[in-house]
């Protein structure tokens, strides 16, 4: 179970099964730039690092970890975590209509084609 500060106000609870990929992962620019959907790794990337700290809240079997994480999301009530379920954490998520209405604009004028992979003919 980790959790991430930034100073001391908002935070984030989660968990991993192995920390040194999870670290790894927050370290690398490149995986926060392609998860920017992720609110930690926005505010990774606009705070910076000297920003956050890092406190492991407890240690547990890996068949407790989302048990825990759902504890301690409950308990503490974290900014960082957009959802209170841990086993899925979209399923709180609904898009605004401003959201909804960008996306809609968006994508008018294309086509099917554009949002499916060609197929490639082999001979």
């Amino acid at each position: 179970m980790l959790g991430l500060k930034k100073s001391s106000i908002f935070f984030l609870v989660g968990s991993s099964i192995n920390l040194k990929i999870r670290l790894s992962q927050y370290f690398n620019v490149n995986y926060l730039e392609r998860n920017s959907s992720m609110r930690i790794c926005r505010a990774l990337l606009k705070h910076g690092y000297s920003n956050f700290s890092l406190e492991i809240l407890e240690y547990c079997e890996p068949a407790k970890c989302l048990e825990r994480e759902k504890y301690y999301i409950n308990k503490l009530k974290p900014e960082y975590n957009t959802s209170l379920s841990p086993e899925s954490p979209f399923l709180d998520l609904k898009h605004s209509i401003e959201s909804r209405e960008k996306m809609r604009v968006k994508s008018q004028g294309r086509g099917l084609r554009e949002f499916f992979f060609f197929q490639k003919n082999y001979s």
